[in-house]
């Protein structure tokens, strides 16, 4: 049974085909110039891939401003791994470092574009809650793909 439905739904297939109308070629269509496309700054792409790791210091961070009132100056005073525990082979970060007031710095190698490129995040206290600026004068591009820097 099944292999008599198939070689009816098989025929059926082939007659709808061949009463397909024919159908006129048409000439090829030539390719509209390409307009000039910027080119992307790779390094702030790869920048941006690895801007997580501030975010979650960034969290470290405010977390001990609440519970301490202060700002760490330190990886270690902020409970964070050292500088060098953040980079990886496969990645242009070399190192993530908090400095004095809980600045936030990440440190890139030359796959980025720029050798020992930095971005920094730092922090301002208003209140309870910090506010934070991003400076990254090595990589003016990288507001394209992260908000406020």
């Amino acid at each position: 049974m099944y292999k008599r439905l198939r070689t009816l739904l098989v025929a059926g297939i082939a007659l709808s085909l061949m009463n397909l109308p024919a159908v006129a070629e048409s000439p090829p269509v030539e390719a509209a110039p390409s307009e000039a496309v910027p080119d992307e700054t790779p390094g702030e792409v790869y920048v941006a891939a690895t801007i997580g790791m501030a975010s979650e210091a960034k969290r470290v961070i405010t977390e001990y401003f609440l519970m301490e009132g202060e700002l760490p100056n330190s990886n270690k005073q902020a409970g964070l791994g050292t500088p060098k525990s953040f980079a990886s082979e496969d990645s242009p970060l070399t190192s993530l470092t908090v400095l004095k007031g809980g600045v936030v710095e990440l440190s890139y190698n030359e796959t980025t574009g720029v050798k020992d490129g930095k971005v920094r995040f730092t922090p301002t206290p208003m209140g309870p809650k910090l506010e934070w600026k991003c400076e990254a004068s090595d990589y003016p591009g990288l507001s394209k793909y992260v908000s406020g820097c």
